[in-house]
């Protein structure tokens, strides 16, 4: 699989929610549904081991349930081979 140029936003919790939302609305994205998944795997790494204040905090499970649900389209689109 290529890899994708970086969604080029912020972590702040503002650019969070216009991501979640560009993933709901593909239209009117100027994203992939990979760019969005793989920027919230960088939001969420991002703030591992720290401690976020809680506008991030209660971000997080989202964001790595966007990823998370990448990887399991991926799994069940294409073979061990293809990816």
């Amino acid at each position: 699989m290529e890899l994708s140029t970086p969604a080029a936003m912020p972590f702040t919790r503002e650019a969070a929610l216009k991501m979640l939302k560009w993933g709901a609305e593909p239209s009117t994205s100027p994203y992939s549904h990979k760019q969005i998944a793989e920027w919230c795997d960088r939001f969420w790494c991002k703030y591992l081991d720290v401690d976020a204040e809680p506008e991030i905090e209660s971000l997080l499970p989202i964001l790595t349930d966007v990823e998370t649900q990448w990887d399991l389209y991926l799994a069940n689109t294409y073979s061990l081979e293809e990816l």
